[in-house]
């Protein structure tokens, strides 16, 4: 298998050996199975970044465990269209009867065919910024569940939105990971270079990293892809993007997830809570860090 290789000028810098690697749990606040997985593997010591999603169904709990964990685990914005219900109430185009997201693929196709509101939606990035900001926390990054926050219409009000408030660090979904993520990486990366076009035009925010993990979720070969990629990345400084969760139907009801996946998700926790993960990162030469200490040493 070829190495994995870093867009230009997202990797560390020129002449630099060190492999660094942020490891992102996502869907924080969604559910207890959420909940709980994450405050494992962040207790485990390698998840030092976790995002909030602050529509989702158990945010005050997800709060907790960040709480908890806080000198240990940043936190960041899950920034959510897809799951549970706007801040701001229903959404035209975007929500059913009920005032709950509407699935992704028709967030997508109404993003794609202009079909929104872009105040509306402006308005409800505000709001899930100030959510986690209520909640007593300084917004070390943001990304998208579904990673909505690149789809056209949402990724235009997101930049007017970090014009006026910068959060230090946005994820944009390249495809380093070819290998496990196909045709859908592919479309992802045009949208996340459709947003770097944008954000190069005024927006001051660091640059975004290599991003793997993408295609990994709910496989059961999930161990076997960690290694792997690991041993198999060139210098630089990644994130990687990842799910720990318990089981938990709940989950499944809010985010419409494949119920084969459902019975998968233990592969990730284990092998981010695993002693033997570490050992493998430290043989490697790998280290892990967070966004404020790459900041830090910038």
């Amino acid at each position: 298998m070829s190495e994995f290789n870093p867009p230009a000028n997202l990797s560390s810098s020129p002449g630099s050996r060190r492999i660094r690697i942020v490891f992102n749990a996502d869907d924080l606040g969604v559910s207890t199975g959420n909940n709980t997985g994450i405050a494992t593997a962040c207790e485990a010591g390698l998840v030092r970044e976790a995002s909030l999603c602050v529509t989702g169904g158990a945010v005050e709990e997800g709060a907790e465990v960040a709480r908890r964990l806080a000198g240990r685990v940043n936190l960041g914005l899950h920034l959510s269209f897809t799951l549970g219900k706007p801040l701001t109430g229903p959404l035209p185009g975007l929500c059913d009867d009920e005032g709950r997201f509407l699935p992704l693929k028709t967030v997508l196709r109404r993003c794609l065919f202009s079909c929104l509101d872009q105040e509306r939606l402006r308005e409800e990035i505000e709001a899930q910024i100030r959510a986690v900001q209520d909640l007593g926390f300084e917004i070390s990054h943001i990304n998208g569940h579904h990673h909505v926050h690149v789809y056209p219409q949402i990724a235009a009000a997101l930049a007017e939105v970090l014009g006026r408030k910068p959060i230090p660090y946005l994820r944009l979904p390249l495809a380093t990971q070819r290998k496990y993520f196909g045709l859908r990486g592919t479309f992802l990366g045009l949208l996340s270079r459709i947003f770097t076009a944008r954000v190069d035009r005024g927006i001051s925010l660091a640059p975004p990293l290599p991003l793997l993990g993408l295609g990994a979720f709910g496989r059961k070969d999930y161990r076997k892809i960690f290694e792997e990629t690991a041993r198999n990345l060139r210098p630089g400084t990644y994130e990687w993007m990842v799910h720990p969760r318990n089981p938990d139907p709940s989950f499944a009801l809010m985010d419409h997830l494949d119920p084969s996946k459902e019975e998968r998700c233990r592969f990730e926790l284990e092998t981010l809570c695993d002693p033997g993960t570490k050992v493998l990162l430290e043989e490697l030469g790998i280290e892990v860090t967070d966004y404020r200490s790459i900041a830090a040493a910038s």
